[in-house]
């Protein structure tokens, strides 16, 4: 169990490390980026649970969070940050 926190913690410093903008602006940026996350993760999962397509909706998973990982402007995520599943998925997918 204490593995895990220290692995979500290492994640938060290494997405911090890779994040510009000032102090107050990543670490507001990070709690959006990891919500963000989690409802992508919800999203496909549920559609592909939904479909019976469940391997091709964790290969759109991998790739939006790809993209995800290289939006590196907090600010971004700041300004971005009530968007729809719909709209993640075009914005992750194009």
């Amino acid at each position: 169990m204490l593995s895990y926190f220290s692995d979500i913690t290492m994640t938060r410093i290494e997405l911090a490390e890779t994040m510009t903008g000032s102090e107050k602006q990543i670490a507001w940026a990070l709690s959006i980026k990891l919500k963000t996350i989690v409802k992508i993760d919800k999203f496909l999962r549920n559609m592909g649970m939904a479909s019976g397509k469940l391997d091709t909706a964790l290969e759109l998973q991998t790739k939006m969070l790809a993209k995800a990982e290289t939006l590196t402007d907090a600010k971004w995520w700041i300004d971005n940050q009530y968007m729809t599943e719909n709209d993640l998925a075009k914005t992750f997918c194009m």
